[in-house]
This record gives C-alpha cells, sequence and structure tokens, in this order.
C-alpha cells in the first residue's frame, strides 16, 4: 500500500467528512474492474479497481480505488465514527478477497443491508465504455408487481455489457 500522504489525508478527509457521519452505515453496491477510472475520494488516475459505496442514510455514493477502500476504517476510527466499516455482501468476496489480508478492519461481511440500497449501479455502467470494462458485480433494488427484488448481477470479459448468471432474492 502506497505511503499516506499529508495532501492524500487532506484530499480525503475533506471529501470523506462531507459524505459520512458518525452513525451511518456505509454499504459495497458494485465493483468494477475499469482501467481507465479515477477515484472520487483521493483523485488518484488511472484506477483499475473501483467500488461503489452508498451511504445507507443519506443514499449518496462515491466511487472509490481499493487504496482508499482499505483506508477507509483508518480515517473513520480516526474521528471516533461508528460504524468504521463497510458492509459487504458475500456477494462480492470475488473482488475483495484480498482486503482482509492487507486491511483486517476495512469491512465487514453482512448481507443485510440489501433493503437500504438506493444507488442504481446501471447508470454507473452506462457511463463507462464497454470496452474497457473487463468485470463487475452489483446488487440493487428491483420492483415488479408490488413486490421488492434484490438482483445480483455479474459480467465478465471485455466488450461484455449483458450480465451472465442474474439471481433475484425477495425479501
Amino acid at each position: 500500500m502506497p505511503e499516506i500522504t499529508p495532501s492524500y489525508v487532506h484530499a480525503v478527509e475533506s471529501k470523506l467528512r462531507s459524505f459520512v457521519h458518525n452513525g451511518e452505515k456505509v454499504g459495497l453496491v458494485m465493483s468494477f474492474v475499469y482501467e481507465q477510472g479515477e477515484c472520487e475520494l483521493c483523485g488518484q488516475e488511472k484506477t483499475s479497481w473501483h467500488y461503489v459505496i452508498e451511504n445507507l442514510t443519506t443514499h449518496r455514493h462515491l466511487i472509490i480505488g481499493s487504496n482508499c477502500f482499505k483506508n477507509f476504517q483508518k480515517f473513520l476510527c480516526d474521528w471516533k465514527f461508528e460504524p468504521d466499516r463497510i458492509l459487504v455482501s458475500k456477494f462480492f468476496e470475488p473482488f475483495v478477497k484480498w482486503f482482509p489480508m492487507q486491511a483486517p478492519k476495512a469491512m465487514e461481511i453482512d448481507d443485510s443491508y440489501y433493503t437500504e440500497i438506493q444507488t442504481n449501479p446501471l447508470r454507473i455502467l452506462e457511463s463507462r465504455n464497454a470496452e474497457e470494462l473487463s468485470g463487475f458485480r452489483y446488487i440493487m433494488k428491483k420492483h415488479s408487481h408490488g413486490r421488492e427484488f434484490v438482483v445480483q448481477e455479474i459480467g465478465y470479459g471485455r466488450k461484455t455489457r449483458s450480465p451472465i448468471s442474474p439471481s433475484e432474492d425477495v425479501f
């Protein structure tokens, strides 16, 4: 992990303080691999691994890189915020499997936050060049015939826009 510099701390703190407040939960709603991306938290360019986190109280979202994902808990812990971790569904394990070794306190496995999600990952996907997107996973709520569904979708490979293996759970 790169060294945490004062300029990094300043960039992250100012944006993170406006994104989350003490007592607000944050959950991972999407992860994707896109070579030309930028972290919205620290401004790092050419970030490959992206994580879309949603503040489950305000329903604002941020697209962050892997370094900011790993450092998220450190900032919130320093500020004495609770909860201080990103909630992550087991569904995202292939995209976050190295975090427990590199930053063991960065996330908490929890599948109960699905009902609180409002971010639409499809809009985020549409804003990316399909030819440069090499993989994605997302969860979102859908409404049909008066019922709410949680949809989990996966896409792999270059030029793949349509999800493979969708699964739906009713809650």
